[in-house]
């Protein structure tokens, strides 16, 4: 039987996709929106249109609910009212990373810090965007501009971390999340990466480390699913499986869970547990292609190809160009004979 690979958590930031902004103007009190809250902020900005801060009430709920250029248009109006604030040019420029669209985030980072240049929140925010546009050099100078400022700033620190980490500078990776999390223990993302690097190397310290994340954020599935990683990476297997129950049981849209359990299965040749989370995975997300995929695979095991062959074919056609999945349909439409 070959074995699947299960979907291992990449420590990286992760982003939307982007939706381009449109300029039109925002409408208050005649727009009517599904969810109270942004009637509420809609209700205040009424009251008080020359308020920025209402204005990026409503941006920050806009931006929660993946309304980006709604988000974007509220806060470039309370720009508008107060050009200065910089923590207005932050909120946009992380508005701009959600909408993965780095290159505005940059040039909104860059002149807030021409605003302020030694804030170190806006220096922070800036390697940030360096580092996800892999420009390293920057992004460290930028963070050493900021430790130069705050020598203590566990904030920095991790990004100097995460730098050297991308770099592939291990040792100097660790060391900058080691000081991280001196300076401030629950600076989770340090701990984090130091059990991935840790891990890396074969060392057992990483244990400890992805226990001390768990210990900041018992109940988080990302926390939860890293150490189940771990678990599974180190032959721990029912203490692995335990851990993806529990983010089931308590975060049951979290479907990289239902994924790996299912591939835990399979490789465990426990096939109908396997497809039965699976199944699971498909029902809360019914555009996995990669769950419908798995399926096929776990039929093909229990010997059902033609099962196997209707979710192959099925996967092709939720993803143009499914490489895994044209191959095993044509693997089994000759089995089949199929026409």
């Amino acid at each position: 039987m070959n074995h699947p690979k299960i979907l291992f958590y990449t420590f990286l930031f992760i982003c939307s996709a982007f939706i381009g902004c449109n300029s039109k103007k925002q409408q208050t009190q005649t727009n009517k929106y599904s969810i109270p809250e942004l009637n509420i902020a809609t209700s205040e900005i009424d009251q008080n249109p020359k308020d920025p801060n209402r204005w990026i009430n409503r941006a920050v709920i806009f931006s929660k609910n993946n309304m980006y250029n709604e988000s974007v248009a509220d806060i470039a109006t309370a720009m508008k009212i107060d050009s200065m604030n910089v923590d207005y040019h932050h909120l946009l420029a992380d508005v701009y990373l959600k909408m993965a669209n780095s290159s505005l985030a940059l040039i909104t980072v860059e002149r807030a810090e021409k605003l302020e240049p030694t804030n170190v929140k806006n220096l922070i925010k800036t390697a940030r965007v360096y580092i996800i546009l892999k420009q390293y050099d920057r992004g460290l100078n930028a963070l050493n501009e900021a430790i130069r400022i705050d020598p203590l700033n566990a904030e920095a620190f991790q990004y100097i971390g995460i730098s050297f980490k991308e770099m592939g500078d291990t040792t100097r990776a660790i060391n900058a999340f080691q000081t991280a999390t001196e300076n401030d223990h629950e600076m989770i993302d340090a701990w984090l990466n130091l059990g991935q690097l840790y891990h890396a190397k074969k060392n057992p310290l990483a244990a400890r480390y992805f226990d001390n994340a768990l210990a900041i954020k018992p109940n988080d599935p990302i926390v939860m699913h890293m150490k189940a990683d771990y678990l599974y990476q180190t032959n721990k297997i029912q203490e692995s499986i335990g851990l993806y129950k529990s983010i089931i049981e308590n975060h049951r849209e979290y479907n990289e869970a239902y994924y790996n359990l299912g591939t835990i299965y399979y490789n465990l040749d426990s096939l109908d547990l396997a497809l039965k989370h699976f199944k699971l995975l498909t029902t809360q997300d019914p555009l996995s292609y990669q769950g419908v995929y798995m399926q096929g695979v776990v039929y093909e095991a229990m010997g059902d190809l033609q099962a196997a062959y209707d979710q192959y074919l099925k996967s092709t056609k939720m993803v143009i160009g499914y490489e895994d999945g044209e191959k095993a349909t044509k693997r089994l439409k000759a089995k089949l004979n199929i026409k």
